[in-house]
């Protein structure tokens, strides 16, 4: 991914958050676009530790960290 992005991640329904890599100009709606899935979670706190992980991954490169998208499909 480029360096103009971040972790984006949503709540889908009660038991599933999933993690997007998405551009620095998505503000709040996932389902606008097709950006690649990175992870899917069952709990906020999973997809904490998820995204910390994603994060410190060196392959990979967020520029803007991760944050919490509202939105739903």
């Amino acid at each position: 991914m480029s360096a103009d992005n971040f972790l984006g991640i949503y709540k889908v329904n009660s038991k599933k958050f999933i993690g997007r890599g998405c551009w620095s100009e998505c503000e709040n709606d996932c389902f606008k676009c097709n950006i690649r899935e990175v992870f899917v979670a069952k709990s906020i706190t999973e997809a904490i530790k998820l995204a910390e992980e994603h994060l410190n991954n060196p392959d990979e490169v967020y520029e803007y960290g991760y944050r919490f998208l509202g939105g739903k499909k």
